[in-house]
């Protein structure tokens, strides 16, 4: 099968058929959504074993179970959440969904709700924001990292007494609560969330009360700050009332569309691209005249 990988760059090669392990369940990928983690493949900023297959988030539809699997998931469409926990991250510790067909392990299964479209691919990040309202309600807030995550996380944070938000781009934050701020000041604050993969961010963490992660993959951060807290991705009930519940404005400035794998990595700056991998894949040609991306 085709699949695009990482080996000392990012090209689109040939590889063998994956097995269905236990677990897992074996899937044709629909859409792929780039984000900061391919984007720090791409720079040389995360390293990983090569011939992995890229692709860490997205929309899948699963064409067969292995053991232990339920049957009834044949033909049903889900969400690709970039972290699992039985086997890391989704397109960096295990393949990803940047192929022609991938085996993909259960725990790593969101729902896909259709009249969303493209913004399922939000539910991950969304789930993280979830979880970080609840842990700092009452509490000061400083989010590092304007992108999709970021900026989730600033603007659902409702419960906080003040969130502020530090990054390169300026979102549309809707809600009015959240504020935009250049300097760290530690001391005005009680905890920052970690929402970018730049190193500048963790060593400057290291001066805060409390911090925080997204876990997104074993291979990042290398080395946990101290008593710091790690936040992965879970699926839950209230993820769709809370996506309807936000502006729709809002949520369509981080997903923009590509038809191809080179006009998606690197992914725009704090957005999240979504390509076709059918339509991106075909008419790639044998291995010899593949293209590489770096």
């Amino acid at each position: 099968m085709i699949a695009l990988v990482s080996d000392y760059g990012i090209s689109v090669q040939e590889m063998p058929d994956l097995p269905v392990h236990s677990h897992h369940v074996y899937v044709s990928p629909i859409e792929v959504a780039f984000n900061g983690i391919e984007n720090a493949v791409y720079l040389g900023l995360l390293w990983l074993k090569p011939k992995t297959i890229l692709g860490s988030m997205g929309i899948v539809r699963v064409i067969d179970v292995g053991v232990d699997v339920d049957k009834g998931l044949k033909g049903k469409t889900f969400t690709v959440s970039p972290f699992s926990p039985s086997s890391g991250g989704i397109g960096t510790d295990s393949h990803g969904i940047a192929s022609e067909a991938a085996s993909i392990p259960l725990d790593a299964l969101f729902p896909y709700y259709e009249d969303l479209g493209d913004l399922n691919v939000l539910l991950p990040y969304l789930s993280i924001a979830l979880q970080v309202e609840e842990m700092y309600e009452g509490k000061r807030l400083l989010v590092i990292g304007s992108g999709p995550l970021g900026s989730l996380i600033a603007e659902l944070c409702e419960s906080c007494d003040e969130v502020g938000l530090m990054g390169a781009s300026k979102p549309y934050l809707p809600s009015g609560r959240v504020r935009m701020v250049s300097k760290m000041e530690p001391d005005a604050w009680d905890a920052v969330f970690i929402a970018t993969l730049e190193a500048w961010a963790l060593e400057a963490s290291k001066e805060f009360k409390a911090v925080a992660f997204p876990r997104l993959t074993l291979r990042w951060p290398p080395l946990v700050p101290p008593k710091a807290i790690e936040i992965a991705s879970k699926p839950r009930d209230d993820l769709l009332q809370a996506m309807k519940s936000l502006d729709r404005k809002f949520l369509t400035q981080f997903v923009v569309r590509s038809d191809t794998f080179e006009g998606a990595i690197p992914a725009s700056d704090g957005k999240l691209v979504v390509v076709d991998v059918r339509r991106a894949l075909r008419g790639v040609g044998d291995k010899g005249s593949l293209k590489r991306l770096s």
